[in-house]
């Protein structure tokens, strides 16, 4: 053997030992005191019970499946549209109509027709006394009738006609008079319109204006002018209070200067200065007193000057008194109204008064003025409306007109004709015509004598029921007018203009109450769904809001995709609030199986060790116990465990973990 073959050989050699520690011998030590070195840095989780479940996976999108196509069975013009797109309606709601002149003349005309053969048939079933009297007066009055042609027309017939065609040519010049005033209005009335017009804008803009200025400041101006004539009030009335302290301040300087010239005037001893001012100050009996004090001292000059003090002294002091009795009223919190003050004060309150009824006025003024607009453009609008019928009428106005003046001009036609027969007497064709009907009239009559024959019952009753289901067609037109919601829903689209012919689809209305998800799902899961499982929708609108829903059908039929076999199924959805919309992309979870009350461990807990699925046990002490564990079910995070571990054992868990278990299709989810 070479040399470099021996060196390979024991390389190998080498390695199939370290291989052989890592995977046999170091796991058998891990319950022993080298466990740190087999997890390092791990964290302990509870053995708990919980429940997991699988699920398969399906996209596809949201579908309403009961939607329907709205449109008009009759031709017309489209009248008016009461919806647009997002409206919700209710079942019965009118969604658009279209104009129903003409089928509503078409449904009174069948009804009449039904009358008629109604009327015809009960005539032939019942041969009443009253009935054959009837007959005989038809009868007696065609016979009047053509004695009366052969005889000729009397005056007062003439008279009558002559009547006749003067009030029809009355109201034949009326209807052509107001024809031509629609079709070329008089200078002067579309004058007067437009000085109606001009007159009515100038009332609104005055009246636009006022409300302007009461918005920008015009009641506000009022309002500040009475704030300020209440400010100037009051200061006035602080200032003469403040004045009138003054005042009183003067008085008490005043005296005490008088005071001091007394003193100053005797000014022979300190007592006697005291003594002086204390008697102006406290009393009379204090002055007698001082006086006596000093008679020892007394001589003809001092005692002049202490008159002359005492009696200007006593001046002051009276006339301050009455002074100041009078300020202190004025100085009351309501002083009297003879008082300046007491004047004063009222003129604040007749302020304040004017300012609270200035912003009581503010707003009364301002909705007066609101009123005032909204008035002036009414009568605006309704002039301006009546300028546009003079100078713009509409079709139907006109159409209307010329109907009124062509009905007329027949009637005019109708009166002169039979005016004209009159005059030129009976026409033997009118005898004969006459006479015709007086032997029709006993033809009828020998038959409510004899009674109807069963082919005549029989052809009465088909007219009859022809009359009721031409009548019930108009009416069904009639009321297909206006379209209709069948069910409570939510309007899709909406096509067609008012006043033009509708398109074949006017309105398209889609049921919401019944939301529906059309997914595949992969050859290799379908055998997993079954109907009436569980399942969670989510859409990349809204991925957070979950609904739920459950599978309702699951086609036997595949369909390929880029060479990959799907199944499509369609899933119910249950209603809720969330706000879905057809076509949108969604993903369902459909929950296929779940197991109950199963032991579950974190997948990062399980090892592999060989053919071997282990975990480690942390024991009383801290050590580590290596145990063999059987794994069911498993997901992303959790796995159950069949065995090799207990209900609240704890089990350690790495910072980082080895490969994970399963794959496929299916994924396994915790709930």
């Amino acid at each position: 053997m070479a040399r470099w073959q021996k060196i390979a050989l024991l390389v190998i050699i080498v390695a199939a030992l370290i291989l052989l520690v890592r995977t046999v011998v170091w796991p058998r030590l891990s319950g022993s005191s080298g466990d740190a070195a087999v997890i390092q840095e791990t964290e302990f989780v509870t053995v708990s019970r919980g429940t997991i479940m699988t699920t398969v996976n399906a996209s596809g999108s949201i579908v309403y499946p009961e939607q329907v196509s709205l449109g008009f069975s009759t031709s017309a013009d489209l009248r008016e549209i009461f919806v647009a797109v997002g409206d919700e309606v209710a079942e019965g709601a009118p969604l658009a109509s279209i104009d129903d002149t003409d089928l509503q003349l078409m449904a009174q005309e069948k009804a009449a027709d039904l009358r008629t053969a109604e009327v015809n048939l009960e005539r032939l079933q019942r041969a009443r006394p009253e009935d054959i009297r009837t007959a005989e007066l038809a009868v007696a009055d065609a016979e009047t009738k053509l004695a009366e042609l052969l005889e000729g027309p009397s005056q007062t017939e003439i008279n009558d006609a002559e009547t006749a065609v003067l009030n029809a040519q009355v109201v034949y010049d009326k209807a052509v008079k107001a024809l031509e005033a629609l079709r070329s209005p008089e200078e002067s009335d579309i004058a007067a319109a437009r000085n109606e017009v001009k007159t009515a804008e100038d009332a609104l803009i005055a009246a636009q204006a006022n409300l302007d200025a009461l918005r920008a400041g015009g009641s506000g101006k009022r309002i500040q002018a009475a704030e300020n004539a209440l400010l100037i009030a009051r200061n006035r009335y602080h200032e003469e209070r403040e004045r009138i302290k003054e005042g009183i301040k003067y008085l008490d300087e005043e005296l005490k200067d008088k005071e001091e010239r007394a003193e100053g005037d005797y000014g022979n001893t300190k007592e006697g200065i005291k003594n002086l001012v204390e008697e102006l100050r406290n009393a009379e009996r204090r002055l007698e007193d001082a006086k006596e004090a000093h008679e020892v001292s007394d001589n003809t000059s001092t005692r002049s000057k202490l008159e002359d003090a005492q009696e200007d002294y006593d001046e002051i002091e009276e006339e301050a008194k009455e002074k100041i009795e009078e300020l202190v009223l004025q100085l009351l919190p309501n002083p009297p109204l003879g008082t300046e003050a007491g004047e004063l004060l009222g003129a604040v309150r007749e302020a304040e008064f004017a300012l609270k009824s200035a912003r009581v006025s503010t707003t009364e003024d301002e909705q007066a003025a609101q009123r005032s607009v909204e008035s002036a453009m009414r009568t605006l609008t309704s002039a301006q409306d009546r300028l546009d019928a003079l100078l713009n009428p509409s079709a139907e106005d006109v159409t209307l007109a010329e109907r009124e003046a062509h009905s007329a001009q027949l009637s005019l036609e109708n009166a002169q004709r039979k005016r004209d027969e009159l005059l030129q007497g009976s026409k033997s064709e009118d005898v004969a015509r006459a006479r015709n009907e007086l032997e029709l009239k006993r033809l009828d009559l020998q038959d409510k004598r004899t009674g109807a024959s069963a082919q005549d019952l029989e052809l009465e009753r088909l007219k009859v029921e022809r009359a009721q289901r031409s009548l019930e067609t108009a009416q069904q037109d009639l009321a297909d007018a206006t379209l209709r919601a069948p069910f409570a829903g939510v309007v899709a689209t909406v096509k067609g203009t008012v006043g033009q012919e509708p398109e074949a689809v006017v309105v398209t209305l889609v049921r919401t109450e019944r939301v529906e998800m059309h997914a595949r799902v992969d050859e290799a899961d379908v055998g997993s769904v079954a109907k009436g499982q569980p399942v969670v929708v989510t859409t990349y609108a809204s991925p957070d809001v979950k609904i739920p829903g459950v599978v309702e059908t699951i086609s036997p039929i595949s369909t390929t995709e880029q060479g990959v076999v799907l199944f499509p199924i369609t899933i119910l959805l249950e209603p809720g609030d969330q706000r879905l919309r057809g076509g949108l992309s969604a993903n369902a979870l459909i929950e296929v199986s779940s197991r109950e009350n199963v032991l579950l461990v974190p997948n990062r807990s399980i090892r592999r060790e060989g053919e071997d699925r282990v975990v480690y046990v942390r024991q009383e002490g801290g050590a580590l116990e290596r145990r063999v564990v059987e794994i069911g079910v498993r997901d992303s995070e959790v796995s159950e465990i069949l065995s090799g571990v207990s209900e609240g054992e704890e089990v350690a868990v790495p910072s980082r973990a080895g490969g994970n278990i399963g794959g496929g299709g299916i994924d396994i989810r915790t709930r």
